[in-house]
């Protein structure tokens, strides 16, 4: 496994991805401020598809 083929490099932290959806996606979960609300608990989402998966 390694860092092989990984070729795309988060700016805030030492995450290498595959491709840049991949860093895109990381970075969402990691590092951006969660700003979307749950509308039936106290749950925050960093993006609206982690909110959808809560919802879930």
């Amino acid at each position: 496994m390694g860092s092989e083929g990984k070729d795309f490099a988060c700016p805030l932290c030492h995450y290498r991805g595959c491709t840049t959806t991949h860093v895109k996606r990381h970075m969402a979960h990691k590092h951006l401020e969660k700003s979307i609300p749950c509308p039936y608990c106290s749950f925050m989402a960093a993006t609206n598809a982690d909110l959808k998966i809560h919802m879930a």
